[in-house]
């Protein structure tokens, strides 16, 4: 274990070293610009207006000089931008906040503090740009490459993963176990019974898809039925699928049709069809979106909600063995390759996307522990908060992303 730490250790440093000591110049350079702006601006402005202009203009130069130099992109030009300001104002806030915790409440000396907190600020800003906004590979080669040293240790994807950070991104077509035997997050499904507003706000989603008079809906892949339940609640029918055995008998109880499979229904039936944290289990996606176009009717909708983005991997898509996360470009492509018209594509829960980082780092020190009470904390204090901020990030970043699209 502690070879195999050193070993991580070692070949971050390894493969990053040369894209660190870029960042820090650029970094240096937007600090002199904040700076200087600052300075020349507060003899005519307010100290909050001059404080806020040369936060947009130290950030922008940041972004050009990080998207020429220091990193290799990834994005659109205004994915890229919109992500690097909104962490880079949460990295801001952190860093504030770290300052005042430090200062006010440890006690700890107001340069000390500082220097601490801009520290602090200066880690995540690295960690964001290199590992989340663009391209995780290092723009530059490795110090044992230009040492001409052979690396003994590799990080090879099977060591990217002993090493901690779950499983490596993959394919739609990745073998996914057999769910027919039992459901594999039991657990987890019980905990989020624990978030009935992060529920009843992605069903709200769902709904505003469908129109009541359309016709027929369909739950593909309804669990223990939290989703069902709500239409059913409203007065809509739904009907199911479900290959889980255990399921498919509480489902039977609240809906006369439970087919294990898509491949037993009707084609060109149903008006709406909604798969709510499904697809990001599946082994074959091809496949079953194919089978998804195949049962909806012409002009049918489907929705679709999965977790996004890589980074945020953690023990709970271990659990529920997951195969793979999504962005909202992967996302979109799959459905279109399936021959679907996108109406609609969004991130959901803002706030959560930095909550994941935050847990994913407590785990690998074993701090954290998804729980009934973790769960319902979050819901309750932070979600209403992030569902807030949806309506300005939602088509930036977001914990979970969805999709409403319509079969031509």
């Amino acid at each position: 274990m502690i070879k195999m730490m050193w070993v991580r250790i070692r070949n971050y440093f390894d493969a990053y070293t040369l894209s660190l000591v870029v960042y820090t110049v650029v970094a240096g350079v937007s600090a002199l610009v904040e700076w200087s702006t600052f300075f020349v601006l507060a003899k005519s402005l307010s100290v909050l207006a001059a404080a806020i202009i040369a936060f947009f203009s130290a950030t922008l130069i940041s972004y050009v000089l990080s998207r020429g130099i220091a990193f290799t992109s990834k994005r659109s030009r205004w994915e890229e931008i919109s992500l690097f300001f909104a962490l880079s104002a949460f990295t801001f806030l952190f860093n504030l906040g770290s300052f005042a915790v430090m200062y006010a409440l440890l006690g700890v000396h107001t340069m000390i503090a500082k220097i601490l907190g801009t520290g602090v600020g200066f880690v995540m800003n690295y960690a964001f740009r290199q590992f989340v906004i663009f391209a995780r590979e290092s723009r530059f080669a490795a110090i044992s490459a230009l040492l001409g040293r052979r690396d003994r240790y590799p990080l090879t994807a099977d060591r990217w993963r002993i090493a901690g950070h779950g499983a490596p991104m993959t394919s739609a077509k990745i073998a996914n176990p057999d769910v027919a035997g039992g459901y594999a997050g039991v657990r987890i499904l019980k905990v989020m019974h624990s978030a009935p507003r992060y529920a009843d706000a992605v069903y709200a989603h769902a709904r505003a898809a469908y129109s009541s008079t359309e016709g027929p809906i369909l739950d593909f892949g309804a669990g223990d039925g939290a989703f069902v339940k709500r239409f059913l609640r409203d007065g809509t029918a739904v009907d199911c699928v479900e290959p889980d055995t255990a399921s498919q008998s509480a489902l039977r109880a609240l809906v006369p049709v439970v087919a294990p499979d898509l491949g037993t229904l009707e084609a060109n039936h149903y008006a709406f069809v909604y798969a709510i944290n499904v697809l990001e289990h599946l082994r074959d996606l091809d496949h079953y979106l194919a089978e998804l176009y195949r049962v909806l009717r012409k002009d049918g909708r489907l929705f679709v909600f999965v977790p996004a983005f890589h980074v945020l991997w953690t023990s709970l898509d271990d659990e529920v063995k997951h195969v793979q996360r999504f962005t909202r470009q992967s996302l979109t492509a799959n459905l279109e390759n399936a021959r679907f018209a996108i109406e609609t594509s969004r991130y959901f829960d803002s706030a959560g996307f930095f909550a994941a980082l935050m847990v994913r780092m407590l785990e690998k020190i074993g701090l954290f522990r998804y729980s009934s009470g973790t769960v319902g904390f979050y819901d309750r204090a932070v979600l209403p908060v992030s569902l807030f901020g949806d309506c300005i990030l939602s088509r930036v970043v977001g914990k979970n992303v969805f999709v409403v699209a319509r079969k031509l």
